[in-house]
């Protein structure tokens, strides 16, 4: 076969098999060698020389009945060859190694207070325990798109849409309606939602989707609005903590005002079911070592925590 003349065909390129074929061809010295030892039968591996050959363009060997050997472009490819295939070992390593061995950068988002109360001080945690890892968290009151924003884990409430994350159950977190003793004590405590319309009511403004209106399931032709609004759920809770009026926050966020009697939870009855808690993350069971050691530390944590401990 000539192949002097012959220009590689555009945009192919050879593939691993043909690379390793040719290796091993140099190495044992002849294309009978190289068969038996690949498990190939010789005019397979044959095909797999003249094939490479009529891609490149070039004749890589000078083969003869008794010997095979390199042309002056057969040795320069045998070089890159070699190093093509070094670094295709090195790179599933490095898989291998992502895979088994917690490493890399972690990147986590969670709502503000969330993070703040709970996901800081668990990759805190996390870091102590895996010390090749490093951590990113991005608090934010939206949901943000993990694939598209490079994140491994987020950790959110609510009902999720489907697609194609993998989700784990944490707990749950309830709407709660709460005021300070000394509000109480003051304004005295609403006893149904239409109580409410005689009350400053604190509000968290979400600023993706506006200002929110205060509803109770049990009664839908309520609809209450708060006459104090923040887009930071901190600060709202604040403001309920100073005696200032009635927040309605979720339950984790001021779990610890309340059983330190800082703040009191008000309509219980009232309140609509609970919301759940869940790590989601991409890559289901192929995720790295990093991402899947985490989810395990957090769905222990978390679980446990009173905070999301809320009964239906």
């Amino acid at each position: 076969m000539d192949v002097t003349n012959r220009s590689p065909a555009d945009g192919a390129m050879p593939d691993i098999e043909q690379l390793k074929v040719f290796i091993e061809v140099v190495q044992c010295g002849s294309l009978a060698a190289a068969a038996r030892r690949l498990g190939l039968s010789a005019s397979a591996v044959t095909r797999t020389i003249t094939s490479l050959e009529r891609l490149l363009g070039a004749r890589l060997l000078l083969r003869t009945t008794r010997s095979t050997r390199l042309t002056d472009i057969g040795e320069q490819f045998l070089a890159d060859a070699r190093d093509i295939m070094e670094a295709l070992t090195q790179a599933q390593a490095r898989v291998h190694r992502q895979r088994e061995e917690p490493q890399g950068v972690l990147t986590v988002t969670a709502p503000v207070i969330l993070g703040r109360l709970h996901v800081a001080p668990l990759l805190a945690e996390y870091l102590q325990r895996h010390k090749p890892v490093s951590a990113r968290l991005i608090l934010a009151d939206k949901v943000l798109n993990l694939v598209d924003e490079s994140f491994d884990v987020a950790v959110r409430v609510g009902t999720l849409p489907d697609s194609s994350l993998t989700a784990v159950g944490v707990g749950s977190v309830r709407i709660v309606t709460v005021a300070s003793p000394d509000y109480i004590a003051r304004h005295g405590a609403p006893r149904t939602p239409a109580d409410l319309a005689d009350h400053l009511l604190v509000g968290f403004e979400d600023m993706a989707l506006g200002p929110l209106h205060w509803q109770f399931p049990s009664a839908p032709e309520l609809r209450l609005r708060a006459r104090f609004l923040s887009n930071s759920g901190d600060a709202a809770i604040n403001v309920a903590l100073a005696g200032r009026g009635v927040a309605r926050p979720l339950s984790y966020q001021v779990q610890e005002h309340l059983d330190a009697g800082r703040l009191v939870r008000l309509l219980q009855p009232y309140e609509p079911p609970p919301w759940p808690v869940q790590l989601v993350y991409p890559g289901g069971r192929a995720a790295s070592a990093k991402v899947r050691s985490f989810i395990a530390l957090a769905q222990e944590r978390l679980s446990r925590h009173p905070s999301f401990q809320q009964a239906p």
